[in-house]
């Protein structure tokens, strides 16, 4: 029998291809095993495979394999956040279940060989805009994620009028619009600025550029003297 040089290289491919799927079974049988020991564990079936993490969650997103290990129970039930179920199964050593139905808080309750209800486990499901390629598609979204959040790491501003606190993206309605075309994915304080510049608006229909931010505004309303363009609104000056 004649081996080529081409056939020798697909052999050790494949000879690097299965150590290497074999290496990672003995690490996720390895991680499993740490899994069952902890009682009552709920984590990401995802993050165990991907990560090797096996870390107790409280939050999960929308159509995330999750794991249940160790749990005293024959049957499990998962429930939405509107009180629907959505999965039923049987209980193994490691029990895996899809997140799906609506968001919030959903249940899983565990019942017992005669089907009585012995305890439950509640978990948030949070859907969050991310994109993940595992390189520089993640990267450059990290990047343009993180420029929204430059000027406040909190990605809004709280502005107190007349007692009543809103968050708004940015107080200048021009920048609120811009930075809104982003951050609407991420929070939902688009509307903020929105109504309270509804609630200023001058009679002959004119919108105000900004609500005071800053500790004195006096500036605008020495500037705007004739064309009032600035004024004072209960404590704030627009």
């Amino acid at each position: 029998m004649i081996i080529t040089k081409n056939k020798m290289v697909h052999l050790k491919k494949n000879k690097q291809s299965l150590f290497k799927k074999a290496a990672t079974s003995l690490s996720l049988l390895l991680l499993l095993n740490a899994a069952l020991h902890a009682q009552g564990l709920l984590f990401s079936y995802n993050d165990l495979v991907q990560q090797g993490n096996s870390t107790a969650i409280t939050s999960a997103r929308p159509l995330e394999l999750l794991a249940l290990a160790n749990v005293q129970a024959k049957t499990i039930k998962v429930f939405d956040g509107k009180g629907k179920e959505y999965a039923a199964l049987p209980v193994k050593n490691i029990t895996k279940f899809t997140v799906a139905g609506a968001l919030g808080k959903h249940i899983i309750r565990l019942y017992n060989t005669q089907n009585k209800l012995t305890d439950s486990i509640p978990f948030d499901v949070e859907a969050r805009t991310d994109i993940d390629d595992g390189g520089y598609y993640k990267k450059m979204f990290g990047l343009f994620y993180n420029g929204m959040f430059a000027d406040r790491k909190e990605g809004t501003f709280p502005i107190t009028w007349n007692g009543d606190t809103s968050h708004v993206f940015v107080p200048w309605v021009l920048d609120n619009f811009h930075t809104m075309k982003g951050l609407k994915y991420f929070l939902p304080n688009g509307k903020e600025l929105v109504d309270i510049m509804r609630q200023a608006q001058r009679e002959d229909g004119m919108i105000y550029s900004f609500i005071q931010y800053m500790s004195n505004a006096d500036y605008f309303l020495t500037r705007d003297k004739f064309s009032g363009y600035s004024k004072k609104i209960g404590d704030k000056i627009f």
